[in-house]
């Protein structure tokens, strides 16, 4: 682990793509999850956690955005390499808010991954303040209680 037990893996995202409005959202989603390939779990028996992290340098936005995505994975993963190339996709879009960002993600991540259990986590410091925003959802009847104690906290 990197400084303050953070994994050393965070990348910075550069925005050389021209950002442009949503005018078909249903579009802009296709595009986006179509930037988010599964591959197959190699040990779908096995409830483990997977934390893939990243920056984001967002037009509209006065500060990076850190993006630390954990899940418990049921049938596929996520490559290291499709998490970054997503993370690029979304610089590609204006964000009316970090919320509304978030609340995407989630929903891109869930249609694709179906995982057991996610937590994705945005934080921004806007001035110095910090604005950060946590989801979490999990598929009906799972449930680790053990594992999940296991983690710290965002």
């Amino acid at each position: 682990d990197g400084p303050r037990g953070r994994s050393p893996w965070v990348i910075i995202i550069a925005p050389w793509y021209k950002n442009r409005p949503m005018s078909d959202p249903f579009e802009f989603a296709k595009q986006r999850r179509a930037r988010l390939p599964v591959e197959v779990n190699p040990r779908t028996g096995l409830d483990y956690i997977v934390t893939q992290e990243g920056r984001l340098e967002l037009a509209g936005f006065d500060a990076a955005v850190e993006v630390r995505l954990r899940y418990i994975p049921d049938r596929d993963i996520i490559a290291r390499a499709v998490f970054v190339d997503y993370l690029l996709a979304l610089t590609e879009y204006d964000w009316s808010s970090l919320e509304d960002l978030s609340q995407t993600m989630l929903g891109d991540i869930n249609s694709e991954l179906v995982p057991r259990w996610v937590q994705l986590i945005l934080t921004a410091r806007p001035g110095g303040e910090l604005h950060h925003v946590v989801l979490e959802d999990r598929q009906p009847k799972w449930d680790n209680p053990k594992l999940l104690a296991r983690l710290q906290p965002h």
